[in-house]
Formats: C-alpha cells, sequence, structure tokens
C-alpha cells in the first residue's frame, strides 16, 4: 500500500470514521485509540507476549472490549518454520516453547483465559481456582 494511502485510512480510523481497519501487527503498535472495541488476531501469534500486547490495544477507554484469536492446528507449522529458521539452538527453543505455550492457551478445555495469562506472566498463585467471570471458557463473553 502506498504511504500516503495507509496514512489517510489510518487517519480516519483513528479520528472515527473508519469503524473497522484490518492490519498488520506493526500498525497497531504506533496507534494509541483508546475506544478499540474488537481486536481480532487472523493468524496464530508466535507468543503470549505478542498477543498480550496486541490484545491489549482493545478496552483503553475502560469500556469492555473483545479480543479473538483465530486458531486453528493448521497454523502450527506455519508458525512452527519460522522458529525452524532461526538461528542458535537457544533461540529456537525459546520460540518453540512460546509457540507451545499460545497452543496451550489456544486450545484450553477448561479453566480461565484471563487467568491463565496471569499465571504465564507470574502475576498470580493459584490461577486454576480463579475464573473472571469474562473470557470465553468462564462464559459471559459478549458478543
Amino acid at each position: 500500500m502506498k504511504a500516503e494511502t495507509r496514512s489517510l485510512h489510518q487517519t480516519l480510523f483513528i479520528r472515527g470514521k473508519c469503524p473497522i481497519i484490518i492490519s498488520t501487527i506493526a500498525f497497531g503498535m504506533g496507534i494509541d485509540k483508546p475506544d478499540v472495541r474488537w481486536v481480532i488476531h487472523g493468524d496464530m501469534p508466535t507468543s503470549l507476549e505478542g498477543y498480550f500486547q496486541e490484545s491489549g490495544r482493545a478496552g483503553r477507554d475502560g469500556l469492555p472490549a473483545t479480543c479473538y484469536m483465530l486458531f486453528d492446528v493448521g497454523d502450527i507449522p506455519k508458525v512452527r518454520s519460522f522458529a525452524d529458521n532461526l538461528e542458535g539452538e537457544g533461540n529456537r527453543k525459546l520460540a518453540y516453547d512460546r509457540i507451545r505455550a499460545v497452543m496451550e492457551y489456544g486450545a484450553a478445555g477448561k479453566g480461565c483465559r484471563r487467568w491463565t495469562l496471569l499465571k504465564y506472566f507470574g502475576e498470580c498463585e493459584n490461577c486454576a481456582e480463579v475464573r473472571c467471570g469474562n473470557c470465553d471458557l468462564c462464559g459471559k463473553v459478549e458478543r
């Protein structure tokens, strides 16, 4: 996309003149728009750190917001191929561990997604015993 076209659409989005925008991860890093209601991940994130950073773009104004991760096991080979091409065994192992954490988060069948993230980041104890009441696994998700 030409720079001037991208800039125009970004400005329209920030000013609320364009309700939906589709972008890369890099687009979101420079956006300070508090009233984003949805963040939809069309590809499996390569890490929970990245997912957390990206999903944090929604609801910065304190109002309800939703983040979707479209997760499919068919995404795994593509994400693993990025890790396979990293230099250094330590870098590859770290990437594989991060991918495994995303897979476990995406495939979770019980528990609470919010507390799963908090546990991953070392922010709580006994996270499996707590339910946020807002995620899809706790049953209270706005659609």
